[in-house]
């Protein structure tokens, strides 16, 4: 109950403090025409930093009405002319204030996207979330993935085991794996199946990249732990085509299309497809392997058996556009993954040194089913009403021939054949989630917003080998989550919008039903059910200052909690195993931050921006990946209590839209913060070391130039250059070994290079690329190596229309 009381005095607060900042404001009128008096229908007029709008009609007038006091940027934009912007200053006496605005025609189309981009890229990064927005335009012609994206930015490493389509672990601030979210347009993403992995997804497919560090807003109803990444897919207001295909190294390839087509009646369908494949042929260096004769042999070997394939096809139809919904459009798709199952960890020869065991022909097939339903529609019954809704169903089919009866050495050689030791086994998901959020504008300063998260998951796993073990097997029946999250929050704008405050409340209620495997003494196996239930409140605060045009000041806090997900309890079926004691994680999560731009000459020629956050979060039971230290099994386990400490900082430049460099750094401590052995009074040897097996030194740099209008067709030349650094870390625990014999993951700097080609209004473009051009031995676990130099070239035709549909 008091959790009750809670509620209503935010709220009761929250409508003194509304009916305190009312005020009658001015309505702003007037006509927009082009150079030759010409009316210009279907105008936007906006005011950002109000989040306001309205649309000119057939004869260029526009209205927006009750414009609070205070001084504002009106916006004029529309597709074929040049943003006009109008500063405006409103007074609270009633008055409507008459401008008229004249448009000058602007055929570089491309352009208007860009700055409507960047302006929403800046609103929400002056929230006091602590969160990275990352514009995939520079990338749209490259040919990576969203994790190779995602790895340049400031605060986030993620760590591979091999080539492409290999496994992940992504870290964000010290957190890692499930303890950071992942949606597509908010819509949780985690339990969709493999073929929504990062490394599948084109990154012209995608508008932008949302990363929130710590607190997460309440319209991501999802029990994030560490921070959130938000894919937002594109939402064009015209009927485009999009497509592409690389080819590199490893016989690698790359194919997408995507598009839109929406009738006059507002029917719109946008299809999307990708396809991705790869031999990972690449070169490793100075691995031991056992030769047929017995004896050990080392020396450098190209990896084999490794490949990887996955492809996704889906389509959108319905409505957009029209006065009951902005979108209501229904899903359907279909994605296959078919990949060789690679070793992730080092295993140790008979004299205890680790070595890369080769390659069998153990692999996997992921089938993923997926339907799906979403709506939208801002100002629903009357104005300031927004309400949206994302509902999904996803059917998984995973066969995985996760033991083999075949072993080969690094040169080839078949050393061991046995079918006998051949094991398949088959885990089938079903899982059901929705998202339902309302937000109501009370006016400028005050905005509620409600979410809803439910979603449900049966996961069950039979052996097709050997179908006797099914009767022991704790999964044969299937086994389940639930997870609700209810979220209320108000934002609050202040100081003629100087200060944005966001208070959050949360309520997780979590449910898991497993069947546990218990071996008495006399050796009979019983298996038992077993339900684990978790109901807690969660709060955040978010808030930001904006001291003048150049700085800016934010902190957040959150408290929050995080249920294990399903690979985690039940294992994947070959390399981790299952743990059903696995407890919920929760933490205090804590950040700082200072954001600094400023423009160096009055011509606005040269912008400088800084950013620099601090971090602290405070977990118990955080849920760790133990790697077996040598063996080939994984498993999750709690570690009682880590404290997380650390900072990032990002600096850049940029000349027009000609050069732009910038660089970032993150530094993390992820420390053991259990003082004595669990239920002892024995000192914990490990108390206050870093936590092993994690980087926590390690930045980016890049820089990019552009040179336009070359030759008579006005072709666009783009040079970039990335740099990335990881600082060596440890296997194990810092203090555990002696110096001279820790197992370290050592150093390095891989630096990479692209040059793009691009017509004048991007129809046609085409990139050639290099990858580690030094061809350094790169490790992101121990004892696997990364693909060493790579080249690619990617085409790819961009059609948009120029008419606004």
């Amino acid at each position: 109950m008091r959790y009750g009381h809670i509620v209503v005095l935010v709220l009761s607060f929250s409508v003194v403090m509304a009916r305190a900042q009312e005020g009658t404001g001015i309505d702003l009128r007037g006509k927009i025409h082009n150079g030759n008096g010409k009316p210009l229908s279907s105008v936007s007029i906006s005011i950002d930093s109000l989040g306001i709008s309205a649309v000119s009609d057939t004869l260029g007038q526009y209205v927006i009405k009750h414009i609070p006091p205070g001084i504002h940027i009106v916006s004029v934009s529309c597709i074929g002319y040049k943003t006009a912007l109008q500063k405006i200053v409103a007074t609270d006496n009633g008055k409507e204030l008459m401008i008229d605005f004249i448009l000058t025609e602007d055929h570089s189309t491309l352009r208007e996207i860009t700055v409507q981009s960047k302006i929403k890229t800046q609103q929400i990064k002056e929230s006091g979330f602590n969160v990275n927005v990352i514009d995939t335009k520079p990338y749209e012609n490259r040919a990576l993935g969203l994790n190779q994206i995602l790895n340049q930015t400031t605060g986030v490493r993620i760590r591979e085991n091999g080539g492409l389509g290999s496994g992940y672990t992504f870290y964000l601030n010290g957190m890692s794996g499930s303890q950071v979210k992942f949606f597509i347009d908010g819509q949780p993403m985690e339990d969709f199946g493999a073929v929504f992995g990062l490394h599948n997804i084109p990154a012209n497919m995608v508008e932008r990249i949302e990363v929130y560090k710590g607190a997460v807003p309440i319209q991501f109803g999802s029990d994030a732990l560490g921070g959130a990444v938000n894919i937002v897919t594109k939402q064009k207001t015209r009927n485009y085509l999009d497509a592409s295909y690389s080819y590199g190294s490893f016989n690698t390839h790359r194919a997408n299309i995507t598009g839109q087509y929406r009738m006059d009646s507002g029917f719109t369908v946008k299809p999307g497809f990708y396809y991705n494949y790869s031999d990972n042929t690449f070169m490793l260096y100075q691995l031991k392997t056992r030769l047929k004769s017995g004896v050990d042999s080392v020396g450098d070997f190209r990896r084999f058996l490794s490949n990887y394939q996955s492809y996704k096809g889906d389509v959108e139809l319905g409505f957009t556009g029209k006065k009951w919904a902005d979108h209501l459009l229904a899903d359907i798709g279909y994605g296959e993954v078919k990949s060789n199952i690679i070793n992730a960890s080092g295993n140790r020869d008979p004299y205890g040194n680790f070595i890369l065991s080769a390659p069998t022909d153990a692999y996997y097939t992921d089938k993923n089913t997926i339907t799906g339903l979403r709506y939208m529609k801002k100002n629903l019954f009357f104005r300031g009403l927004d309400v949206n809704f994302s509902g999904s169903y996803t059917y998984q089919n995973n066969i995985n021939h996760g033991t083999s009866g075949k072993q080969y050495n690094w040169l080839g050689e078949l050393i061991r054949d046995d079918n006998r030791l051949r094991e398949i086994r088959n885990f089938r998901q079903h899982f059901f989630q929705q998202t339902s959020g309302i937000a109501y504008r009370l006016n400028h300063h005050h905005t509620f917003n409600f979410n809803f998260t439910s979603s449900y998951l049966e996961r069950s796993e039979r052996y097709l080998t050997y179908p006797e073990k099914n009767s022991l097997n704790p999964l044969n029946t299937p086994n389940t989550l639930s997870k609700k999250v209810y979220g209320l929050s108000h934002d609050y704008k202040a100081f003629n919008d100087k200060l944005l405050t966001t208070l959050s409340l949360k309520y997780f209620d979590f449910g898991i039903y497993t069947r546990v495997s218990k071996s008495y003494s006399f050796g009979q196996l019983v298996i038992e059910d077993k339900y684990t239930g978790l109901t807690q409140p969660g709060y955040g605060l978010a808030t930001s200052y904006k001291i003048n045009d150049n700085w800016l000041v934010k902190g957040s806090f959150e408290k929050t909690y995080r249920l294990p997900e399903a690979v985690e309890i039940f294992g994947n079926g070959f390399n981790t195993l299952s743990n059903t004691e696995l407890q919920p994680e929760s933490s205090n999560n804590f950040n700082a931050g200072v954001l600094y731009q400023a423009f160096a000459d009055k011509n606005f020629n040269h912008k400088i921006f800084a950013e620099a956050n601090g971090f602290l979060w405070l977990v118990n039971q955080m849920i760790f990946l133990n790697s077996g230290m040598g063996s080939r099994f994984n498993v999750y386990s709690n570690i009682e209590g880590v404290h997380i400490r650390g900072a990032d900082m990002m600096l850049g430049y940029a000349y027009r839209d000609k050069f732009a460099l910038s660089v970032n750094a993150t530094y993390q401590d992820v420390l053991n913060n259990i003082k004595y052995e669990t239920g002892t009074t024995i000192p914990n040897f490990v108390y206050r070391d870093r936590m092993y097996n994690t980087p926590w030194l390690f930045g980016n740099a890049d820089a990019a130039y552009t040179f336009t209008d070359i030759g008579k067709k006005k072709l666009r030349l783009n040079v970039l250059y990335s740099l990335n650094y990881v600082n060596e870390f440890y296997l194990n625990y810092p203090s555990i070994a002696r110096a001279g014999e820790k197992y370290v993951i050592p150093t390095q700097v891989v630096q990479n290079a692209a040059v793009t080609f691009s017509s004048e209004e991007s129809t046609y473009n085409i990139s050639l690329e290099c990858l580690n051009i030094f061809d350094k031995m790169t490790f992101d676990n121990f004892a696997v190596q990364k693909p060493g130099r790579s080249f690619s070239v990617k085409v790819r035709y961009y059609l948009l229309s120029k008419k606004k549909v």
